[in-house]
């Protein structure tokens, strides 16, 4: 399994580890309901070193790269040392979702991060489309400090005004990216630097605050709460945005089907957690399938995310009644420009 150059210090930390598509990913280090807790009051740091990250050099075949993402190529650019992060879609020709990534303009080449599960299928198509790309993980490292207090940690470390810098928003330094986001739906920063640098941030935040790591565990119950898609959950090659709520992320010309409806869900009769994969059935016929279920420390009960065939309120699973809602249960945060 592919480790982390930190994992000796995540287990002196205290870290429990699991087995990620290869990778071996701290599951939590102070348990998993404290962290989510953390991240939603306080800060929370994430190790994100499985997630692929690879340079695109911009060049004529760039024409190929268009053809398989769901937002024109010049709507990404960067502006006054300061650019605009997107979020896209890979599509495949069926028009379903291959992997969704966050691409940005650094100088003369795209920075993608994609999915850990699809970065090898990402690069071996990148290959079919003759496009000029490098592999940069190992290089360029990438946490993610989460939450309301993420500011002034970033800032202090950095020593950079960070005020004017807004979600989905980064400054780019040779080396050093800063980008206001993450997968959590609190404010926070997704950092992007060379391991000497990301380590000495990581020693400098145990000493000044403690231990504030988090896992995995926090962070699919994180994105779960506010209705954040995961590859391979609520999204994968079966699926197009039309059915996933994404098409905000999509502004090229695409035909996509219809055959199923994404929903938020709550447990209403009891503790227990609808896992991945449950049948959903209403008045005793299936018309749809979990992708995620979790406990929320913030709503304190179980919650989750299914497809349904057909429009209705309430389902079942076993069971198990939950109530359907078209939003995400929990709002975001993010820190925003004022309309």
């Amino acid at each position: 399994m592919r480790e982390s150059v930190f994992t000796n210090f995540y287990k002196d930390l205290g870290a429990k580890f699991v087995d990620f598509y290869g990778y071996f990913c701290p599951l939590y280090f102070r348990g998993i309901f404290q962290e989510v807790l953390d991240v939603r009051n306080n800060v929370g740091i994430f190790d994100l070193f499985h997630m692929g990250r690879i340079f695109i050099y911009k060049n004529n075949n760039l024409k190929n790269l268009q053809s398989i993402l769901s937002l024109k190529i010049e709507s990404i650019r960067e502006y006054k040392n300061k650019g605009k992060a997107r979020y896209a879609l890979i599509f495949n020709e069926k028009g379903t979702i291959e992997d969704d990534v966050v691409i940005y303009d650094y100088y003369d080449k795209f920075f993608m991060v994609c999915n850990a599960a699809n970065k090898e299928k990402n690069m071996n198509l990148f290959k079919e489309l003759s496009l000029d790309f490098s592999d940069v993980s190992d290089d360029l490292l990438m946490i993610a400090v989460q939450g309301p207090k993420s500011a002034l940690l970033v800032q202090k470390f950095f020593n950079k005004d960070l005020s004017d810098l807004y979600f989905y928003e980064y400054i780019i330094e040779e080396g050093l990216i800063i980008s206001r986001s993450g997968y959590s739906g609190e404010d926070g920063f997704e950092i992007y630097s060379r391991p000497n640098i990301l380590e000495e941030f990581l020693m400098w935040v145990i000493k000044e605050n403690g231990n504030v790591m988090c896992g995995l565990g926090a962070r699919d119950t994180l994105r779960i709460e506010v209705g954040l898609p995961l590859y391979g959950n609520e999204i994968d090659d079966k699926t197009t945005p039309l059915e996933a709520n994404l098409m905000w992320a999509v502004n090229v010309e695409r035909n996509f089907t219809k055959n199923k409806e994404l929903r938020y869900f709550e447990v209403v009769n009891s503790k227990k957690i609808p896992r991945k994969g449950n049948e959903v059935f209403y008045n005793d016929v299936s018309i749809g399938y979990v992708t995620s279920g979790t406990f929320s420390p913030v709503l304190n009960k179980p919650i989750g995310m299914l497809y349904i065939t057909r429009p209705v309120d309430f389902v079942r699973v076993g069971e198990i009644e939950l109530s359907l809602s078209t939003k995400p249960l929990l709002k975001t945060n993010y820190y925003k420009r004022l309309k």
